[in-house]
C-alpha cells in the first residue's frame, strides 16, 4: 500500500477567492474520512466565526448545510464521506441543520436520471438560503457546478474525492475548495517490482465505471 501526499501551489480562479487543493493517493476508509476532514477545516477557517458567535450575544442564525454525495445511502465509501463530514460539526448544534442528498449515480447512470436530479434541486432549494454547499466524487461536483449560477451564487463549496482534477474544471468558479485523489501509480508499481522483481505480469482490476475507466486508462499510460 503506498500513499502520497504533497501540496498543490495555491492559485487563484476569479476574484479574490483563494483555492488550496491537496494532492493524496487514498486507500481505506481512514484516508477517505481524513480527506473530508480536512476539506472542510480548511473552509471553518472562513465560517468558524460566524458558526460560534459570542456568549454573550443574541443567538447564532440557522445556517443550512447541504451535502450532495455522488452515490447512494449505504454505499461505505459515502458513509465514511458522511462520518468525516458530520464529526466537524457539534453535535445537536441548534444553529446548524445539515441537508443531505443522494444523487445515486451508481444505480441510474443516463440522462433522465440527471436531468429529473437537476429539476429536483432546483425545486427543493430554490429558497432555502443555503450557506454552505459539501460535495464528494465528481458527479456531485459537476451538478454543483450546472447548478451555481441559479442556486448557489456565491455560496461557498467545498469537495472532496474528484478524480482527475485539473485546474480547468472550476475555471470561472470563485469561492470554491476542496480536497482531489491523486493515485501515484508509476510509485506504486515501482514499489511493487521492488518487492516482486520476478513479478511478469501486472492486472488492472475495476469496477464498470466511468470514473474507474478513467483510472484505468490512467493506469495503462503510467505503464506504458
Amino acid at each position: 500500500m503506498f500513499f502520497r501526499m504533497s501540496a498543490n501551489p495555491c492559485f487563484l480562479a476569479g476574484k479574490p477567492h483563494l483555492h488550496t487543493l491537496l494532492r493524496r493517493g487514498l486507500a481505506g476508509p481512514q484516508a477517505i474520512c481524513f480527506v473530508a476532514f480536512l476539506a472542510l477545516c480548511i473552509l471553518l477557517c472562513f465560517i468558524r466565526p460566524a458558526l460560534a458567535g459570542d456568549a454573550d450575544s443574541a443567538p447564532a442564525p440557522l445556517r443550512h448545510i447541504l451535502i450532495l454525495h455522488s452515490y447512494h445511502p449505504g454505499y461505505q465509501w459515502t458513509e465514511n464521506i458522511n462520518q468525516g463530514i458530520r464529526s466537524v460539526f457539534p453535535k445537536e448544534d441548534p444553529s446548524v441543520r445539515i441537508l443531505l442528498e443522494y444523487l445515486d449515480i451508481r444505480s441510474l447512470d443516463d440522462e433522465t436520471h440527471w436531468f429529473q436530479l437537476r429539476s429536483l434541486l432546483l425545486h427543493k432549494y430554490a429558497d432555502a438560503n443555503i450557506d454552505l454547499v459539501l460535495c464528494s466524487d465528481n458527479f456531485a461536483l459537476t451538478m454543483v457546478l450546472e447548478l451555481r449560477d441559479r442556486l448557489f451564487v456565491d455560496i461557498p463549496v467545498v469537495f472532496c474525492g474528484i478524480n482527475h482534477f485539473s485546474p480547468d474544471l472550476i475555471a470561472g468558479h470563485g469561492n470554491i475548495t476542496g480536497v482531489v485523489e491523486d493515485i501515484d501509480l508509476e510509485d506504486t508499481v515501482r514499489l511493487a517490482l521492488s518487492l516482486r522483481p520476478d513479478m511478469k505480469r501486472i492486472a488492472l482490476w475495476g469496477l464498470g465505471h466511468p470514473n474507474a475507466d478513467q483510472s484505468r486508462s490512467t493506469a495503462v499510460a503510467a505503464l506504458q
